[in-house]
């Protein structure tokens, strides 16, 4: 619907995924939407909100998910909730005590995400035996698109580093981890005035892997001297973290 894909992520990363499928064969149509479709014999016919017309096999919508909590009849309990969400406080727990809400219906402020569903859910589960007792405080999140190539984030952002930051940006596509597969490789980091790192992007075949050592960066506050005296086997993903930061 809008003039650009994913939106949350860097947009020139977002821009590179997007020309390596465009080389692929993929169709990309933008400030439009979907209005109607119809069967046509084993095809189906899509019709868009700018007038085009698209003659397809398949049909899927990835436009995301709500919860089913409307059908647990929330309100008959006074359980508070609107449309999409159940409200919660900060130890997941809704406006009747005895009662809690984790994951996808939960209004946490996290990204809706498996990993931090987990997350919530071992936190209540820690709160009900007695292991947990503060309010869940949660460690760097990252989110992950399983495009082809793949683009994964976490932390600060390039778009929301400060000026006392520093953003560094590289195409390691001539590197060996990345050429031996034949893959594009950006990575982009953000370090912060004392050198810890604070956030990374990444756009690579395998950029779920590459992005979990900046997940450890960030909860470790490690700064660019520590991660520079690791010596990581070679070639890997690990190997070149000393060089991103």
């Amino acid at each position: 619907r809008g003039e650009r894909a994913l939106r949350s992520f860097d947009e020139e990363l977002v821009s590179d995924v997007v020309d390596e499928m465009v080389g692929r064969g993929t169709d990309f149509h933008f400030n439009t939407e979907v209005v109607k479709i119809q069967k046509d014999d084993m095809k189906y016919v899509v019709e868009l909100s700018n007038g085009e017309i698209l003659k397809v096999d398949q049909v899927f919508n990835t436009a995301g998910r709500n919860g089913n909590h409307t059908e647990l009849n929330l309100d008959g309990i006074g359980v508070e909730n609107d449309e999409f969400e159940v409200f919660v406080d900060g130890y997941m727990r809704t406006n009747v005590p005895n009662i809690y809400a984790i994951g996808d219906i939960a209004k946490s402020g996290v990204d809706k995400i498996i990993p931090t569903g987990t997350y919530q859910g071992r936190y209540v589960a820690g709160l009900l035996s007695g292991t947990e007792t503060e309010e869940i405080s949660y460690p760097a999140i990252a989110a992950v698109t399983f495009t082809s190539p793949r683009i994964a984030k976490v932390g600060v952002q390039p778009v929301n580093a400060t000026k006392a930051m520093e953003v560094r940006s590289g195409d390691y596509s001539k590197w060996i981890t990345y050429y031996r597969n034949h893959e594009k490789a950006l990575v982009k980091s953000v370090i912060g005035e004392d050198g810890v790192v604070l956030g990374g992007t990444v756009m690579a075949l395998e950029a779920e892997e590459v992005i979990n050592y900046f997940v450890n960066a960030i909860n470790n506050h490690d700064t660019r001297e520590k991660l520079q005296k690791i010596i990581y086997s070679y070639p890997s993903y690990g190997s070149d973290m000393p060089d991103f930061v």
